[in-house]
Formats: structure tokens, C-alpha cells, sequence
């Protein structure tokens, strides 16, 4: 009997891996026909095998950890099955952007992707589930399709490895070989690099109300004016700071148009605009759309808008 280091290529992990571990498993096979020259390829799928076997013949354990183990806080949430995790339609989720909210967390955790016919795709970590999924949506649309998450808050690095490892061995022990993502050599779900944020309009360089030279309602109407498509939020585009200004972003790129933000709460820059900009609305409250000079509505108005497809339509006229 011998004990093999394997290479593991079986899979592309998004986080750093070892570059080997050993698989208790191998140990046990008879081995008279293994030599120094096997290939990669032979030891590969003996590796999956193996995987596949011990994943489903250990007793009292989902899963077969290669290495490492989670705090106590977070064993219980790691050893979580792939299985076991609801499956998210993207679909229906992009257009109910509270329903993505809900569904997929911004925060720490592992999440597959499948297409669909229900296909898993691709098994994936991040720090923000939800940033990466929303990335990968836009660009293979066709591919993701649904998605599984298992969220970890405060998990570190060591942590969502192994439940990355976890979730990787149900894939290869329902589908008998690794999601076509993770191949070795795969890219393709590799997270592009987003452009750099629009940053948004500021009405003064930073003195506050001393930069004022006009009224504030002055230069509100001038702005208005010469802005086709314009957004008074409360925060910034990355950081808006109540649901309904968050859900007239999403609205604003669904709709795929350019538009300009103000936000209302920076005091710095825009002193004043908070209350200035519903004394020319005539409308008590924030966020507020403006469309070449016209005032189309609040949060609500622009969702009754943008549900029945009157917002796109309008704003891309």
C-alpha cells in the first residue's frame, strides 16, 4: 500500500489553495500499476473518484474536508450541503430588484451558479455574494441563470475555503467531474474589472454654503435645465443611503440610460439642496427624477413608471 500526494487539479478555487493534499482514500488502493510516470490525467479522475466515495460513505459526515477546519461559531453554517440551499431564479430576480435584495446577501459566503436547465456552472467564494453574482449576470447572462448561496458572516479566508472545498465535493459526487467553470485553465467566470464609478455632481467645491455666489435654488433649476436624466438621492451611487433611493438605481440601469446623481445629503458640496429641491418639486420628500427639465415623480411614481415599461420608454426617447 502507498500514500500519493495528488496535485489537486481537479478544480480552480477563487482563493488561494495548497498545492497538494493527501486523499486518505488513495491510500487504501492497491496501487502495482501506479507509477512515477502516470498521468496527470489517470490520477485526476482517480482523485474525483475517490472524492466522490468518501463524500458518500462516511458516516455521520456530509462531506470529506481536505484540510483545515472552521471555529466553532461557523462549523454548523460550513458543513451545510449544496443540496440543501434553495435555488434563486436570476430572472425573475433582476426584475424584482427587492426580491434580489433579499435573496442574495452582501456579505462573506460561497454561491453556484446554473444555467437554465438547472446545469450547475460554476462554484464560487466572495467577500460580497451578491456584487459578484450581479457581475456575473451581466456578463454571461445566458449562463447564469439561478444561483445557490451559503452565507458566512465574518468568515475568514480559511473558513470559506472549506466550505468551498464542501460544496465542491457534492459537485463532483452528484455530477461525477467538477463544473465546467472551475476546470483548470477556465477563465471564463473570472470577475471582469468594472469601470471606475460615475462620481456624482456637486454643486460647490467644498466650502459649503460660503461657495454660494446665487441662491441654491438657482443653480438647482440651471442644473435641471441643462441635465437630460436627473437623480436627487439620498447617498451616491456605491452607498445610497435608504431603500428607495437604492431601488431608483436599480431602476435608472435597468432601464440601460446615462443619468446624473445629486446627493442630497452631502452638505459639503450641495448645502441646502435637501430642502431646496422639494420647494421647486413641490414634492415633500427624496429621491426625485427630473427628465430634460421635468419633474417625473418620487420613489413611488418612478416604480409605477418603470413597472409598466411608460420610464425606459420615456427616458429613452
Amino acid at each position: 500500500m502507498i500514500r500519493l500526494n495528488v496535485p489537486v487539479m481537479f478544480a480552480t478555487s477563487p482563493l488561494f489553495m495548497k498545492p497538494h493534499y493527501r486523499c486518505p482514500t488513495l491510500s487504501r488502493i492497491p496501487s502495482p500499476k501506479l507509477t512515477p510516470r502516470i498521468s496527470q490525467f489517470v490520477v485526476e479522475r482517480i482523485f474525483i473518484c475517490s472524492v466522490a466515495a468518501t463524500t458518500t460513505h462516511r458516516l455521520g459526515v456530509n462531506r470529506l474536508f481536505l484540510c483545515g477546519s472552521s471555529s466553532s461559531d461557523h462549523s454548523s453554517t460550513v458543513s451545510q450541503s449544496m443540496t440543501d440551499r434553495p435555488l434563486v431564479n436570476l430572472q425573475d430576480a433582476i426584475d424584482n430588484p427587492t426580491q434580489l435584495l433579499s435573496a442574495i446577501p452582501n456579505s462573506p459566503g460561497v454561491y453556484a451558479i446554473y444555467d437554465s436547465k438547472n446545469i450547475l456552472q460554476y462554484i464560487g467564494i466572495s467577500r460580497k455574494v451578491a456584487t459578484s453574482v450581479a457581475a456575473h449576470v451581466e456578463d454571461l447572462p445566458e449562463l447564469a441563470c439561478g444561483v445557490k448561496v451559503l452565507e458566512i458572516p465574518g468568515g475568514n479566508k480559511e473558513i470559506l475555503q472549506e466550505a468551498w472545498k464542501g460544496w465542491m465535493q457534492d459537485a463532483v459526487a452528484d455530477l461525477g467531474s467538477v463544473p465546467s467553470g472551475n476546470k483548470p485553465g477556465e477563465r471564463l467566470w473570472l470577475v471582469r474589472k468594472r469601470k471606475p464609478v460615475k462620481p456624482e455632481l456637486k454643486l460647490t467645491p467644498g466650502k459649503g454654503i460660503e461657495d454660494l455666489t446665487v441662491s441654491i435654488e438657482s443653480l438647482l433649476e440651471t442644473m435641471i435645465q441643462e441635465v437630460k436624466v436627473l437623480a436627487f438621492i439620498k447617498g451616491t451611487r456605491t452607498g445610497p443611503e435608504c431603500s428607495f433611493s437604492h431601488n431608483l438605481l436599480v431602476m435608472l440601469n435597468e432601464c440601460g440610460v446615462e443619468y446624473e446623481l445629486v446627493n442630497v445629503m452631502d452638505e459639503k458640496h450641495n448645502p441646502g439642496v435637501r430642502e431646496a429641491i422639494k420647494i421647486i418639486s413641490d414634492w415633500p420628500t427624496t429621491p426625485q427624477l427630473y427628465y430634460k427639465g421635468e419633474f417625473l415623480g418620487g420613489a413611488e411614481i418612478v416604480e409605477e413608471m418603470f413597472n409598466s415599461g411608460e420610464l425606459k420608454e420615456k427616458l429613452s426617447s
